[in-house]
């Protein structure tokens, strides 16, 4: 009898050592061996009633309403499910945890501030500064405009050569197309760069599309 009730002390120990688990609504209530036959699993404030016991049905469906909450009772209950069931529950505050209105008003909640999260990052992620680190790194030993393998148009069974900038004009017109175009990557892989000490590549079917770009309306307007 002595090592059964070791044993049971041993387990709690390891089931309640996350005391004062609660949720906005909910909580988990830690209580020592042997009484925690006498708490609540997923007690709502307020509430009083006649603790029952967990049964393996209604501990089952207890688990399934904590997963799909994701609140704090699933997270500090993760790994102890398999234990179970132990303890007992209010049968008014196990009907509203368990209820699939509930549950359905909490997951849309949740989905929300997630998209809402995710928004809010995005904005930021727009505002943030644009740095060297902060964009995709460029290749500059392959095409700088297209950064890949290109067939040749007049031969689809070969690959069409790089040329690599040897003027500077080339060099500034690459540079204009790119301020034109707003193509950040490529302004900040080549600032302050020269490009023909950095034998800067490209496509030369890549270059002239490149370059073909025309003044916006608004940049050709006297100040």
């Amino acid at each position: 009898m002595a090592a059964t009730w070791k044993r049971r002390a041993v387990l709690h120990e390891h089931i309640w050592n996350n005391a004062g688990m609660e949720t906005m609504a909910f909580s988990l209530n830690p209580r020592p061996w042997p009484v925690v036959s006498k708490s609540c699993l997923c007690h709502s404030d307020g509430i009083k009633d006649t603790l029952t016991s967990f049964t393996e049905i209604t501990w089952n469906t207890f688990k399934d309403a904590a997963f799909l909450r994701k609140d704090t009772i699933y997270g500090n209950m993760e790994g102890k499910w398999d234990t179970g069931p132990f303890g007992g529950y209010h049968r008014s505050c196990y009907q509203m945890y368990t209820a699939k209105s509930h549950i359905e008003r909490v997951v849309r909640k949740r989905k929300s501030e997630e998209i809402s999260d995710d928004e809010d990052n995005s904005e930021m992620q727009r505002e943030l500064p644009l740095t060297r680190s902060s964009l995709q790194s460029t290749n500059i030993k392959s095409c700088i405009i297209c950064q890949a393998e290109k067939t040749d148009s007049k031969d689809r069974r070969r690959k069409e050569k790089l040329t690599t900038c040897q003027t500077l004009t080339a060099g500034e017109s690459l540079v204009n197309a790119a301020t034109i175009r707003d193509d950040q990557r490529l302004l900040v892989a080549l600032d302050g760069q020269d490009l023909i000490a950095l034998e800067v590549c490209y496509h030369r079917s890549c270059y002239r599309s490149y370059i073909n770009v025309k003044i916006p309306e608004e940049s050709k307007k006297p100040e």
